[in-house]
């Protein structure tokens, strides 16, 4: 499943923006990142992401809104791998959130 293609591994997110909102939002609160250390059952890709390194890349995200897409948010920016990378984690750390 890791070596899906980015795309189609975070489709499920956009379904609705406001859980995908929330989802992001979750990343800030108190303890999230004691929590991010204990999950194991990541890939290799989606472990290497830092808690400070998603919270840089949250604070670069655009609003979101119904037509947000992986193009509109990932951007052409300096920001825009972060932001590539952030969704690719909470595509494994959230499974199944939005079914």
């Amino acid at each position: 499943m890791a070596t899906w293609p980015v795309e189609l591994l975070v489709s499920p997110l956009f379904l609705d923006h406001l859980v995908l909102d929330l989802l992001l939002g979750c990343n800030y609160t108190k303890g999230f990142r004691d929590q991010m250390a204990s999950m194991t059952d990541l890939p290799a890709r989606a472990k290497g992401i830092t808690w400070n390194y998603m919270v840089n890349a949250l604070n670069t995200f655009p609003k979101l809104h119904s037509k947000s897409t992986l193009s509109s948010i990932e951007g052409d920016d300096a920001g825009s791998l972060a932001r590539r990378s952030t969704l690719f984690w909470l595509s494994f750390a959230f499974p199944g959130c939005l079914v």
